[in-house]
């Protein structure tokens, strides 16, 4: 990109450095001057905007070291071969200076923190080398702080703040389809894009766009709405949620049941694999177990006994270990569950 070109055409745009103009927090004027700088320079919007940020704060430097020595002035002259072609922001950052030497009526200036902590990728850069040591990130706080002077908890607890409404607008921006955002310091976070995460989560609903406090990294929830194949239901109702065996059909046995972990609150169940037997009958029980069985071991023994010794049998010829234990959790689970 050509930047005295770009220089050229910001300058006939003062609603986007002049901070005096009654306009110059309105967004979508500042939005349609950065469109006809785009097209005029025929490159896209943002990198028009990038550029220009970057060439501002240059032109911010060597502006201070220039005042910093006003009897050397000959001497310390800056060699950028464009600081003369931002001449006419001198006034307003001079004026800018003033007011944000200090927070204005108590307040901290959004807009410097924002320009401040950009240059500071440790901050928000998840890739960045030293993303997560606190001991450089409390120092760039501190820095941050003493440019600003105010403290550094101030700073962080701003910046937070600002993270957060970033996030929530940019998701209510997607979700509304607008193309221009009316928070005023929507645009100066704009450089936070590209450090956006998307996260899957087990909801089925879009959860608000946020950051993640233990990362500093913003997440963007986005969700795959899946039929479950499976439903809880309470274990009192499981006996009632299974269907009946119709006379003709073949006896279920416990080998045809789901083996799947069984909990004392809750019992997952297949719905297109259930059955319902009588649970007011203990007799029904039985009729789970093989007549073979039946035939062979029941010696005037009771239902109760005759299901137990099945039971029993069956895990003792159960040569997989980890079902058998599984089993027999879930048995126990059920047996004192509520006690």
């Amino acid at each position: 990109m050509d930047e005295k070109l770009l220089i050229s055409a910001v300058e006939k745009h003062p609603i986007i450095y002049d901070r005096s103009r009654p306009d110059f927090k309105d967004v979508v004027k500042r939005r349609c001057s950065w469109d006809i700088i785009s097209k005029t320079l025929n490159v896209h919007v943002n990198q028009c905007m990038r550029t220009w940020r970057n060439i501002r704060e240059r032109y911010g430097r060597e502006l201070k070291i220039l005042r910093t020595n006003p009897d050397d002035s000959a001497e310390v002259a800056p060699k950028w071969d464009l600081f003369e072609n931002l001449s006419f922001l001198k006034s307003h950052i001079k004026a800018r200076k003033r007011a944000n030497s200090c927070h204005t009526s108590g307040k901290l200036d959004e807009h410097l923190l924002i320009e401040t902590v950009e240059k500071y990728p440790m901050i928000y850069d998840k890739c960045d080398m030293d993303f997560k040591n606190t001991i450089k990130k409390e120092e760039c706080w501190n820095e941050i702080a003493r440019s600003l002077d105010v403290p550094a908890k101030d700073c962080e607890h701003t910046w937070k703040n600002l993270r957060e409404r970033y996030a929530k607008e940019r998701k209510r921006l997607h979700i509304t389809q607008e193309i221009i955002s009316r928070w005023p310091l929507y645009t100066s976070l704009t450089f936070l894009d590209c450090h956006v995460k998307p996260r899957r989560t087990n909801n089925l609903t879009l959860k608000t766009e946020s950051w993640n406090s233990d990362t500093d990294v913003i997440d963007i929830t986005n969700h795959k709405t899946e039929t479950p194949d499976f439903e809880f239901v309470e274990e009192s109702q499981v006996l009632d949620d299974i269907s009946e065996i119709p006379e003709t059909s073949e006896k279920m046995t416990l080998s045809n049941i789901d083996s799947s972990p069984i909990t004392s609150s809750s019992i997952l169940i297949r719905a297109s694999k259930v059955a319902k037997i009588d649970h007011t009958n203990e007799h029904g029980y039985v009729n789970l177990i093989p007549s073979s069985y039946v035939e062979s071991n029941n010696q005037g023994t009771s239902s109760d006994i005759a299901f137990g010794n099945y039971v029993g049998q069956y895990l003792s010829e159960l040569a997989d270990i980890k079902k058998k234990n599984k089993l027999k959790l879930s048995i126990m689970q059920l047996l004192h569950g509520d006690e």
